[in-house]
């Protein structure tokens, strides 16, 4: 009954182990993206290479001014080159541009068209 107890307790901290591991290599992982994403210039190569995260992240960095100057008309225009691609999150964010005119001009079909 003890070697059952010890081996219950030896696989219960061998699952938090690999938990707390686990953790530490997704915040190395986050941390690293977040790095990238602070690049614009690095963005911007990969955006132009077809990588459609890269123009959605380039088009984050122009609308909240990460690493370059605010500018919703370029964020607009790198979030629609992303969405046409297929970046879902980006088809959202041209849907809300356009549902508000925020970049570009308002139209409400085409924020139905995209939402």
């Amino acid at each position: 009954m003890t070697a059952v107890k010890l081996h219950a307790c030896s696989t219960r901290h061998a699952v938090i182990l690999l938990s707390c591991v686990t953790l530490l290599i997704s915040a190395a992982s986050l941390n690293a993206q977040a790095n990238q994403a602070a690049d614009p210039q690095a963005l911007r190569t990969q955006a132009d290479a077809g990588d459609t995260d890269a123009m959605f992240n380039l088009g984050k960095a122009y609308y909240f001014g990460r690493g370059l100057q605010k500018d919703r008309a370029q964020a607009f225009a790198w979030y629609q080159k992303a969405a046409e691609a297929g970046h879902t999150g980006a088809m959202y964010e041209v849907a809300y541009a356009y549902e508000g005119g925020d970049g570009t001009e308002k139209n409400p079909a085409q924020a139905i068209a995209w939402f």
